[in-house]
């Protein structure tokens, strides 16, 4: 039978390698498990699983009636199984499309890798500067090398293509070929292309002015057409301009611009400064001072240096030469300008209580006339609110002067200085505001000197020539690997297609499988119901033997069947899978979706992943506890669990009691076990499953099984009373009757009945409802039955 069965189930197999013979079925019996461990055929020999499922027709059997259930209930199941997939469906069809796109794209990719270098550097120049050569991006080492950087243009590669009219007019007449292959002579670096032979001559080397050679009539006109220059200038002057060019030339450089070091702590002169210092030497009456404007400033940055925190300067001209002071306010309103420590401050005046000691001193002072300060009186000045002078003592040089111009009174506007009287002596003095220290300024002013100073370069001599090669095929070659589509696609996707917050790429979830090709996602569904439900419902004699031949209120012993179990649990996914390929689910037929068969407590599954089973493990093997043998299982018939559902089962350690085994007085954790698992089935059949074993409660004193009323729920009422009983007073309440009350069947109970007044253990029949409840309060019920008075089947 075995070898019958196994032609029969390989045949599909032998017909697709021709080795069948012309009896054989296409359409055969299915090979349970061989899905999920990748065989067509079954194992020739050796112990297994698979060999021993699909060749024991008991085993079969069982196999064939998970499919059978399967295919009672495939719309249930199925319905189940769509409601898991989610977006999966979404995601395949966005990956079938990646798929398609790789495929295509990788024919574009190995057709651009055909292409020579520079080609394929062309035709991905919008990646250059996303495509890293070395450490720096393509187009920047473009920029960096002596490669001109429109070279790799698709304008440039259109222009010197092979087929373009120029360049093909230019092969004939040199008698080459039309591929003129201009980039790769270029990108090792030559001189004819050199951008650094293109740099501006700069002042000194206009060789275009060089190029028209000596002028031979100093008098005559001199065409400058001959270097793109339309115009003609006196030969005089171009002999001038070639002279000093050369002198240029032969001079050595000058030294660059800079900016002071400390112009940021000490501050910046400005147009204001210059004025200032300007004014001061027009008004002191002659024709230069030394040094000029250049040497007035030099003395205010050189005081600065020594006050930083001058209010103002006070620039005058002596002896030939403008000569600043740092000026200050002190806290009595003089203002005086600093000398050493060894001479006294000199008083310049006295500032009156209408001028503001926080406003700006250089814009008060700038006010005042030219000279003012010259006088070796010092000044006393007031003005009020609006600015207006109140009183005014000076030198008597200018009383004249000064009482003219402060009676019609001076503003405070900002123009320019007032013209002191005509012709005064050396010693005229001006207040110069204090330097500029804004940061926003001085930094504005730093970046416009700096792009001025460039601007202003002249290249005195003709640089040297340097030459730096580029590398063509590194750079192809980093492109194409950049544009290979079969990274960049499934990387994409990896970003649009996520399980769980993780890309594909790194996806490691059970039940999800995402094949090489990343072309779909395939989930397996879990149905995670007990699947010894569908069975009972199904064929209850299939699942328990028998069962109609147990009687009614009927307790006995049965064991579970391992490899049952199993054969039962991989037809019932075998069939599972090929209905989920049948409906296009999106699984690999590979999967479990079935792996509970009892209802475990601990919610923990009976079996594995069907294809992580060990190849050489026997049949009932890979079920939970299957290696040990079955699980005990105390069966419960009749209507006492459906009174009681809340009945509490277990099983309790026996010892001995005199000439009987009672429970253990003191049981320990490991003397009451609970059950495993519970279930029950049509039409009055309660189980309950216990991680126990035939040895265990049979050898030694064995174990009882117990079934207790639930504590938490009490019942109230009397005992029944036995045929031909007679009413008594109970002695105590726990033995009182129905007949004892003289309440009849059905009726109600009568307070004022035969009880009344009666009591017994300190509880009175009828008192009140305490009373009452206490003496109709019945006990819990415990059954205890040993396991070697039931039928162990």
């Amino acid at each position: 039978f075995r070898d019958a069965i196994a032609r029969e189930i390989n045949a599909p197999a032998d017909i697709a390698d021709n080795s069948a013979p012309d009896a054989a079925r296409a359409i055969a019996a299915p090979i349970y498990g061989g899905t999920h461990m990748a065989r067509a055929r079954v194992p020739a020999a050796g112990p297994g699983w698979l060999r021993e499922l699909n060749l024991d027709p008991r085993a079969r059997i069982a196999a064939g009636l998970g499919a059978e259930v399967v295919r009672a209930h495939q719309e249930v199941f199925m319905q189940a199984c769509w409601e898991q997939v989610g977006k999966v469906l979404e995601a395949n069809e966005l990956l079938n499309k990646g798929r398609l796109a790789a495929e295509a794209l990788a024919r574009l990719h190995t057709r651009i890798q055909m292409l020579p270098a520079a080609r394929q550097l062309a035709f991905a120049q919008p990646l250059h500067r996303r495509v890293k050569l070395d450490a720096l991006t393509i187009e920047a080492a473009v920029e960096r090398s002596s490669l001109p950087d429109a070279s790799l243009s698709p304008q440039f590669r259109r222009l010197t293509g092979a087929r373009r009219p120029a360049v093909r007019a230019a092969a004939r007449a040199k008698n080459v070929g039309a591929d003129v292959a201009l980039v790769e002579r270029m990108a090792p670096g030559q001189a004819s292309v050199d951008p650094n032979e293109y740099t501006p001559d700069g002042i000194t080397g206009l060789r275009s002015l060089q190029l028209l050679g000596a002028v031979a009539d100093p008098a005559a006109m001199i065409d400058l057409a001959g270097i793109g220059i339309k115009a003609q200038v006196p030969g005089v002057q171009l002999l001038a301009m070639q002279t000093t060019l050369r002198q240029l030339a032969a001079a050595p450089p000058a030294a660059p611009l800079a900016l002071r070091s400390n112009l940021a702590t000490i501050g910046m002169i400005t147009q204001s400064h210059v004025t200032a210092v300007a004014s001061v030497i027009d008004a002191a009456g002659t024709e230069a001072l030394a040094g000029g404007v250049n040497a007035g400033l030099g003395s205010v940055i050189a005081v600065a240096e020594t006050a930083p925190r001058a209010r103002a300067f006070l620039l005058e001209a002596k002896n030939g030469a403008a000569i600043a002071g740092a000026i200050d306010v002190l806290n009595d309103g003089r203002m005086v300008v600093r000398s050493p420590r060894t001479q006294p401050n000199r008083v310049l005046g006295t500032l009156g209580a209408g001028i503001a000691r926080d406003g700006n001193l250089a814009e008060t002072l700038a006010e005042l006339p030219v000279g003012i300060f010259g006088s070796a009186t010092p000044a006393a000045i007031e003005l009020d609110g609006a600015g207006r002078v109140e009183a005014f003592d000076a030198g008597a040089d200018f009383d004249n002067w000064l009482g003219r111009r402060f009676a019609r009174g001076i503003g405070r506007g900002r123009g320019r200085p007032r013209k002191p009287p005509p012709r005064q002596p050396e010693g005229f003095a001006l207040p110069v505001p204090e330097l500029e220290r804004d940061a926003g300024v001085i930094d504005r002013f730093a970046s416009g000197f700096a792009r001025m100073v460039e601007g202003l370069q002249i290249v005195a001599r003709q640089p040297q020539l340097q030459l730096v090669p580029f590398d063509l095929a590194g750079a192809a070659t980093a492109t194409a690997a950049r544009i290979n589509p079969r990274l960049t696609v499934p990387a994409r996707l990896a970003t649009m297609v996520q399980v769980g917050g993780i890309d594909l790429g790194h996806l490691i979830t059970p039940g999800i499988v995402v094949p090489a090709t990343v072309d779909r996602i395939m989930a397996a569904p879990e149905l995670p119901e007990p699947a010894y439900a569908r069975l009972a419902a199904f064929d209850r004699e299939a699942f328990l033997p028998g069962a109609d031949a147990i009687l009614p209120d009927t307790i006995t012993l049965l064991e579970t069947n391992p490899r049952f179990i199993e054969a039962y649990m991989i037809g019932l996914n075998h069939e599972m899978n090929r209905e989920l390929l049948w409906r296009r689910y999106p699984a690999d037929q590979r999967g479990t979706p079935f792996r509970h068969f009892w209802d475990w407590e601990n919610g923990q599954p009976d079996i594995g992943n069907i294809h992580a089973f060990p190849p050489a493990a026997p049949l009932g093997h890979n079920t939970r506890g299957g290696a040990a043998g079955g699980n005990l299982v105390l069966l419960v018939r009749g209507a006492l669990l459906r009174r009681y559902p809340n009945a509490t089962i277990c099983a309790w350690r026996a010892v001995r009691g005199g000439t009987r085994q009672v429970l253990m007085p003191d049981p320990g954790p490991g003397d009451i076990r609970l059950p495993a698992f519970f279930g029950s089935f049509a039409p009055d059949i309660s189980f309950a499953g216990f991680d126990l074993t035939r040895d265990q409660i049979i050898g030694g004193e064995g174990w009882f099984f117990v079934i207790a009323q639930q504590v938490t729920e009490p019942r109230f009422g009397f005992d029944e009373a036995a045929a031909g009983a007679v009413a008594a007073n109970p002695s105590n309440w726990l033995n009182a009757r129905w007949i004892d009350t003289g309440t009849q069947p059905g009726q109600h109970l009568d307070i004022a009945g035969r009880l009344n007044g009666v009591s017994a253990d300190g509880v009175h029949y009828g008192r009140d409802a305490a009373h009452l409840a206490a003496l109709a309060m019945q006990r819990p019920y415990r059954l205890a039955v040993h396991a070697s008075h039931l039928t162990l089947i």
